[in-house]
């Protein structure tokens, strides 16, 4: 395959999830030293500038509802950044939400 045919597929086969959980992985190595919040900074930065924004948010929920990281905003510089582009979005889709009721 030319490097222009691998190019071509690499794209085609592009999958968002798998970024999604290649980079939680890489956050999890991480946790717990002093530079947890810069790659989670790095991590969001890729995020914001590579995937639509239905995969950021998708990005998101899986990081913290699956790998529980714990996010500290005040530690992330990229934080007013994701809140500014979709925070009104994140609230809209909370408060749209149905509690289901299991009785």
């Amino acid at each position: 395959m030319t490097p222009e045919q691998q190019e071509f597929w690499n794209a085609l086969s592009y999958n968002p999830s798998s970024d999604t959980h290649s980079l939680a992985q890489d956050m999890i190595s991480m946790q717990g030293t002093r530079r947890f919040h810069r790659e989670v900074d790095r991590c969001i930065i890729y995020v914001m500038h590579n995937f639509t924004r239905e995969d950021i948010l998708r990005a998101f929920k899986t990081w913290l509802s699956v790998y529980r990281l714990p996010f500290n905003p005040d530690k992330l510089k990229t934080f007013d950044y994701f809140h500014s582009e979709l925070g009104e979005e994140v609230n809209n889709r909370a408060s749209n939400q149905i509690p289901i009721n299991p009785f």
